[in-house]
């Protein structure tokens, strides 16, 4: 849901909080989720391929890429998250 929230507040809707807020909690609530060490998981927000303010593409790109990775195991929702987002670039 986090990740959703992100992409209504990148769009300019008022959804209670910033696209980068809703986008790292989306990132956490997955890896959380999965067992991921905290430490890890704020080594993972650090990186600044990954950061919302550093990463080199734009926010939706942004989104788009963390939220396919949150559906990795989910695969129609996945496939939806690409399909509706035009994103992340597949090879």
């Amino acid at each position: 849901m986090s990740f959703i929230l992100a992409e209504a507040a990148n769009r300019g809707f008022s959804v209670g909080d910033t696209a980068a807020k809703h986008y790292e909690n989306g990132i956490t609530a997955s890896m959380n989720e999965w067992g991921v060490d905290t430490a890890d998981v704020t080594a993972y927000l650090a990186n600044a391929d990954v950061a919302f303010a550093t990463a080199a593409v734009t926010d939706k790109e942004k989104i788009a890429k963390q939220f396919w990775i949150a559906m990795y195991n989910r695969g129609f929702e996945g496939w939806t998250v690409y399909r509706l987002f035009d994103a992340p670039t597949l090879q």
